[in-house]
């Protein structure tokens, strides 16, 4: 069911593509050097095609974040232990600082064997 949806969708979205680009071509047909795209004047429109931009940005990422935060409070993970993960964060953060200022120490002598 959610296939066939999301097909209705995308062909829906072509149609609306193709009624929008009307006879214009994405490609050049021909030899020849391309032209360079004249710039189209947006006027009194670019305020909302800059908020346009912004609303797809926010809705793109903060309708999953938003998700996923309602799915870890109500869900089942609600009765996750936030303590003890907080102890074993706080636990291991030194661990974490020493692995990356070790990793060049443990690097190094990779290039001298390779030398012998």
């Amino acid at each position: 069911m959610l296939s066939a949806v999301l097909l209705v969708l995308c062909l829906a979205m072509l149609w609306l593509e193709l009624r929008v680009r009307g006879k214009a071509r994405h490609v050049r047909i021909g030899q020849g050097v391309a032209r360079r795209a004249q710039p189209l004047r947006l006027r009194g429109w670019m305020p909302l095609g800059q908020l346009f931009c912004l609303a797809l940005a926010v809705l793109g990422s903060g309708i999953p974040l938003a998700m996923l935060g309602y799915w870890l409070s109500v869900g089942s993970s609600a009765a996750f232990p936030v303590a003890a993960i907080a102890s074993w964060w706080f636990a291991t953060r030194g661990a974490w600082r020493s692995g990356p200022s070790g990793c060049p120490i443990c690097c190094t002598p990779c290039p001298v064997w390779s030398l012998h």
